[in-house]
């Protein structure tokens, strides 16, 4: 692990390059420390584009994230209402196959951004509340930054993240994100993002794919 930092340092200059492919773990592991210095620093890096898988923390409708180019499986949750401020690129595939278009190269993946827990006696680190893809954007990734969050559990899985392998751990100290829990008979409304008018701006799935520099089959 070459950096430590707070997360109120954080220079993301040093570690995210011109032109980079992000790619940060989500739901209720989201890095949101790391994701909101993201975007008030992207302007200043540029070019830069980033995969969420989903986002329920609202982080990304902020008056910065016009200066990321997001792309998603969908306007799901809080990724909804700032595709009214810029379109959204749809990556039409189901969550289980983000590891493999990670690996392939279709979701590009320069930098990872994940949430983990403190190390245990052995230098490793748990990705606690999310395990999905997050692997595998580690391993394709040129720069690792995780935010180190002592209040995030140290769960055990089939894998974890060594120290070694981290480039730049920010150091926080905020409760995991939650999602709130739905009333009795209507769980679907309760989870809806805020209304907004107008249907959602977004680069449906051929264009992420010619983004992606595959070529269409008729």
């Amino acid at each position: 692990m070459s950096v430590v930092v707070d997360a109120e340092h954080l220079d993301l200059a040093r570690f995210i390059r011109r032109g980079d492919r992000i790619v940060w773990s989500q739901a209720c592991g989201e890095p949101i420390s790391v994701v909101e210095a993201l975007l008030a620093q992207a302007g200043s890096i540029g070019d830069l584009s980033a995969f969420a898988a989903t986002s329920f923390s609202g982080v990304i409708d902020g008056p910065a994230a016009d200066k990321l180019q997001i792309d998603s499986l969908g306007a799901i949750a809080s990724v909804r209402p700032g595709t009214h401020k810029r379109p959204l690129g749809i990556v039409p595939a189901h969550l289980s196959q983000v590891a493999q278009l990670i690996e392939t190269g279709l979701i590009g993946c320069d930098v990872a951004i994940v949430q983990v827990s403190p190390p245990d006696a052995n230098g490793e680190h748990s990705f606690g509340l999310t395990h999905d893809y997050v692997r595998t954007a580690v391993a394709k990734a040129r720069v690792v930054i995780a935010e180190v969050n002592e209040k995030v559990p140290f769960t055990f899985a089939d894998a974890t993240l060594p120290s070694a392998r981290i480039d730049c751990a920010v150091r926080t100290s905020r409760g995991p994100l939650e999602t709130p829990p739905a009333p009795p008979g209507d769980p679907i409304r309760s989870r809806r993002a805020p209304r907004h008018r107008g249907p959602p701006r977004s680069r449906a799935g051929p264009a992420f794919l010619q983004r992606a520099g595959c070529a269409q089959t008729p």
